[in-house]
């Protein structure tokens, strides 16, 4: 069963609950510089990043506020098309950013 893991930064366990069955490694993963760059790139995109690593698959989430699929039966389909376009295009650029984060955070870490 996992257990929770504390850190000894209180901003953080404001915002998260780490739970793991592998505590030790955990501790090391929330370092300091991680924490760190975990708050950054939640500010830069105004929500709290979540993820899980389970089974060797890292899960993601993150809220940006943006219906994505709402439809305006008032737009042409041109102009739908280049908004779902656009909020793809967005939501690509994040997901690949929060890839190389966790690569260079948790995979990179992992993996020695």
């Amino acid at each position: 069963r996992d257990k929770l893991v504390k850190v000894d930064d209180p901003d953080f366990e404001k915002k998260y609950v780490v739970y793991s069955n592998q505590t030790e490694l955990t501790t090391e993963l929330l370092s300091p510089k991680f924490i760190q760059q975990l708050s950054l790139h939640s500010d830069k995109l105004g929500s709290t990043i979540f993820f899980s690593i389970r089974n060797g698959y890292v899960h993601i989430a993150y809220n940006d506020s943006t219906d994505h699929f709402v439809i305006d039966h008032n737009q042409a389909v041109e102009e739908l098309t280049e908004k779902f376009y656009q909020d793809i295009t967005k939501m690509y650029d994040v997901i690949n950013e929060l890839k190389n984060f966790i690569q260079m955070n948790i995979i990179s870490i992992v993996s020695r």
